[in-house]
Parts: C-alpha cells; structure tokens; sequence
C-alpha cells in the first residue's frame, strides 16, 4: 500500500571556492528551502529552515515530484548542487513518489559581485529603479540564479553571491506585479536593452547599465 507522505531529512555543506582557499566559518540558520510541485500549484508548498550546522528535516512532504528552492543564502556563497543518492535534484527535481535520499546540498564560497550604474537617456545617474539578472539562457527552475537589486539614489547598485556563468541585466524603470518580467516573451522584446556579463568565481564585475523607460515597458 503506498504511502501518503515521506519524511525527509538533509544536510547542507559549504566548501571553498578551490582547493587552495581556505574554508571560512559559516553559519547556516538562515537558509530557507521550499519544496514546490512541478505542477506550480504554490500552496502545496512545504518549507524549512536549515539549522546552523546545516541539517534539517521536513515532515509529512506529499508523495509528490517536486523543485527544490533555496533562499536567503549566507552572504557570498552561491548554490552549487543538490543530490538525493544518485539524482541531480538541482536540475531534475526530486521524486518523492517512492521515498527519498536524504538531501545533500553543497553551496560554495567565492560567489562572483556585480557592482554598477545605471544611467538615464541623458547618461545621467537616476535616483531609483530595479536591476534584475538572469541567467543566459534562461534555466527554468533555476530560480536560484534569478537575482535583483535595488538601485539607490545615487544610481549604484550591488548583486553579491553570483554563481559562476553567463548573465543578462535589465535595469527597470520600477517592478510591477502585473509585468511578466521573467516570460520568455517578453524579455525577448527587451533584450536588445539588456547588458550581458560573464560572472567567475570570486570575480568582480563594473557595468553601466542605461535604464529601460516604463513608457517601452508598457508597450
């Protein structure tokens, strides 16, 4: 008879960014996991959070198959794998059909910087806005690779904790929720206005970014 729900147990580890770098204390109680079904139905969404020395567990997750997303990363590690056994979860997902490994997750230290300014139609630092980075090409399910940042006053902006590959940056006017900001689509009609940027290991990046108008977003 099947069961109706798997508990599930995991660790989470941090290694250097080489071999030759030394590992740096990290504490791990502010790392979130959310477990969400491949069907997109968020409410059906169990999460956790990690203790210091990176353990967890979760109770009662459905017999379900399942992305797993992490969040609220400790400050300059990025997300390298996720494993149940032999199963690349970060990638495939995780089948809790039939039970599960316990997880193992490996975040690395070195995580690349973006730091930048964003400019407007007269080359001008603007006072407020958004950048969002994506990952090129786009990863569904990667949502860790998905990051933004507030733009000050100034015009400067910082995105800290990058996972080694190949960017794009949108520099907006201002986030509505009512744009599909991540649809394939629509990027697709504004990549012509986006920056790309090549992240590596503990690497840092200056850009200039020149602000999409909302007037152009709105089109």
């Amino acid at each position: 008879m099947p069961i109706a729900a798997v508990l599930l147990k995991g660790n989470i580890r941090v290694v250097p960014s080489s071999e030759e770098d030394s590992l740096e204390k990290t504490s791990l109680d502010s790392v979130r996991l959310q477990f969400v079904p491949f069907d997109g139905f968020g409410f059906r969404s169990p999460s956790t959070v990690a203790k210091a020395d990176g353990s967890f567990q979760i109770e009662n997750l459905g017999i379900e198959k399942y992305r797993v997303f992490i969040g609220s990363l400790p400050k300059g590690t990025w997300l390298k794998s996720i494993r149940s056994g032999n199963v690349d979860v970060l990638n495939e997902g995780m089948d809790a059909v039939s039970g599960v490994a316990p997880l193992e997750i490996t975040l690395s230290q070195g995580g690349g910087q973006i730091k930048g300014l964003v400019q407007d139609e007269k080359q001008q630092p603007v006072s407020r806005g958004i950048v969002m980075m994506l990952p090129k090409p786009q990863k569904e399910g990667r949502r860790d690779l998905h990051r933004s940042a507030v733009v000050l006053k100034n015009g400067t902006f910082t995105i800290q904790g990058i996972a080694p590959g190949e960017y794009k940056l949108f520099a907006w006017t201002e986030i509505d929720p009512g744009l599909p900001l991540t649809d394939v689509e629509f990027l697709k009609r504004h990549e012509g206005k986006s920056q790309k940027v090549s992240i590596k290991a503990k690497g840092n990046e200056q850009v200039t970014l020149k602000q999409i108008p909302i007037a152009d977003v709105l089109k």
